[in-house]
């Protein structure tokens, strides 16, 4: 785990310079399950956003890591919210979570459903 948090840090750095929280991120927050699992949290204020969070990797100076990473990891469940329309306006998302992937729940989500916005690990 304490290289899948080194790694995290260095996104959470590298978008934090990018000023991506609180703007195109309205929560990016991680916490740790029992049994090595995480708990991630994400969400964006809307499409483009998403978009603009996945082109914001090609530049990524730590890429190889998180690739490495990805090969390790398995999602056990995905859902997004949003409208419908939306959701399919966005090329990525279609792409890296496409419907066999993910649950999507077309709708605006109620956010307070996540607890307070997070940028960064969940505080205990």
């Amino acid at each position: 785990m304490q290289s899948a948090d080194a790694i995290l840090e260095k996104t959470f750095d590298r978008l934090t310079n990018l000023g991506m929280f609180g703007t195109d991120l309205i929560t990016f927050c991680y916490e740790h399950l029992d049994g090595r699992k995480y708990k991630v949290t994400q969400g964006f204020a809307n499409a483009d956003a998403f978009e603009r969070y996945i082109d914001s990797y090609r530049d990524c100076d730590h890429m190889d890591e998180l690739k490495r990473h990805a090969k390790m990891t398995h999602r056990e469940e995905v859902v997004i919210y949003g409208g419908k329309e939306e959701l399919e306006q966005s090329s990525a998302m279609m792409e890296i979570y496409p419907p066999h992937v993910a649950k999507r729940l077309h709708g605006t989500p109620n956010l307070g459903s996540f607890g307070e916005p997070c940028f960064g690990w969940k505080p205990n």
